[in-house]
Order: C-alpha cells, then structure tokens, then sequence
C-alpha cells in the first residue's frame, strides 16, 4: 500500500471514530435516567449524610428525574444543591451508558469534638462548620472546660460571636495539619482564661499551650522537645510543659 494510499486509509478511519462517538453521545442523551446512587470517598462506616439525603438534595428542584430524558436534566444545578449540605465538600455527577446518574460525593473532614459547660457535643469540621454529633461517631481530638453554650445547631464558627469558638476551630486546624501533635493530643481543655492546656497520651501529665497563635511553630519545639529531650530523662521528671512563649519552653516538675 503507498504512502499515499494508507493516509487516505487513517483520514477514513479517523472520520468514522469521530462519527461513532457522536452518535453514542447523541443515543446517550436520548436515554432516560434509570435510577440515582451515590458514592461515598471513603469508609461509609464514617458516613456523615446518608445516601437518601444526598439524593433529596439533588431532587430539590424537581418531583423526580427518573424516567426524564438524559438531556433535559441540568446536572450542574444538582451539584449546587448537593454541595450546599454543610456535610459534603464536593461533588462530581455525571451518567453511565446504561442511564444511571452518578453522584460522586467529598464528605466534610471532622477535626474536633465540643464538649461544652450545657453537656451538648459539636463536631467542627475543616472548613469551619459546626454541628451537633447526634449518632455520627468519629475519632477526634476533644475540647472541654470552660466553652459557653451555644443555642444554634448547625452554623459556621465565622457567624459565631463567641471569640472561644473561633479560637477552638484554629486550634483543630492546627492539629489537624500537625501529625505529631494531633496523635499526642488526647483531650484539649479550655481554662477559665480560655487559654488551651492539653491532656497528652504519653509523656507529660499537661501541657499548657496558650493562645491559638502561631500554633504549628510552637507545635514543631515541642516535637523537638519530646524527640531531643524527654528520652534521656526519667518518664516522671516533668509533670508539666508550658509552650506558651514563642522559642520557649517552660518544664515543671
């Protein structure tokens, strides 16, 4: 076959690809929509919106979509109303070949646990969303003492005019970005000064902490305090570890 011949070949080939995949896509768009289900990006033992939720969400605007032809339902309309749920981050949704229409969802990330003086429990999640724990059980650092009730339900700590709050979200962020720190942290108790003293799993009876300024700073020396120091000393010898002052470590025994 000449050169010439096996161009004229491609170009045939090439032309016949590109008319096979419109015509999938034009067939695709005149299918109807079969059925909804969602997809979890992690463990669904963790799951903080069940799937029925996330498909009322999605049906917002609308009685049903089952049964609708694929192109007349305006996908990037459910997404905004999926991902208005403080419960979920993102969203991707798209239709398989066979009509099912795929809700793909990004949960939320819990950071810390509230316990406050009524008894009620919160969870704060990365973006700043707090709501109340209810039957969701997830393994997070948790904050007590002395941290004011509160009457909403479910709000960002950014409309909160309670400064201990806010302070406790930058706190748990922190930690959540500090992987030494965020293991060593068993409970994080609130003083009366609303300063931060934290309960750690091994090593030190307490730590005080402070203000939540320049956290990750003070966060690195007690790394380096636990790693450099504390293995060539008696277990006992320090009760307690002031990290308070920046560049500073305080140790009492």
């Amino acid at each position: 076959m000449t050169i010439k011949k096996r161009h004229i070949t491609f170009i045939i080939i090439g032309i016949l690809i590109i008319a096979a995949g419109v015509f999938t896509a034009h067939m695709h768009k005149t299918r109807s929509c079969k059925s909804i289900i969602v997809i979890y990006d992690h463990n669904p033992g963790d799951t903080l919106i069940a799937p029925a939720e996330v498909i009322k969400l999605a049906l917002k605007d609308t009685d049903s979509i089952i049964g609708k032809a694929i192109r007349d339902i305006d996908l990037e309309s459910i997404r905004y109303n999926i991902i208005q749920s403080p419960f979920i981050s993102d969203a991707d949704i798209s239709f398989g070949l066979s009509g099912v229409l795929k809700i793909y969802i990004e949960q939320e990330i819990i950071i810390a646990r509230i316990i406050n003086t009524a008894g009620r429990q919160f969870y704060i999640t990365q973006s700043g969303y707090y709501f109340p724990t209810g039957e969701v059980s997830v393994r997070v650092p948790v904050f007590t003492g002395y941290i004011s009730p509160i009457t909403e339900d479910l709000m960002y700590i950014r409309d909160l005019d309670t400064p201990v709050y806010t302070d406790i979200y930058l706190f748990a962020k922190a930690l959540s970005q500090h992987v030494f720190m965020n293991a060593l942290s068993e409970q994080i108790y609130v003083n009366r000064d609303k300063k931060f003293e934290v309960v750690p799993n091994i090593g030190i009876k307490n730590i005080v902490v402070g203000d939540s300024k320049n956290l990750i700073e003070r966060f690195d020396n007690l790394q380096l305090f636990y790693e450099q120091k504390l293995p060539f000393v008696e277990r006992t010898t320090y009760n307690e570890l002031n990290i308070s002052f920046d560049n500073q470590i305080i140790a009492k025994k």
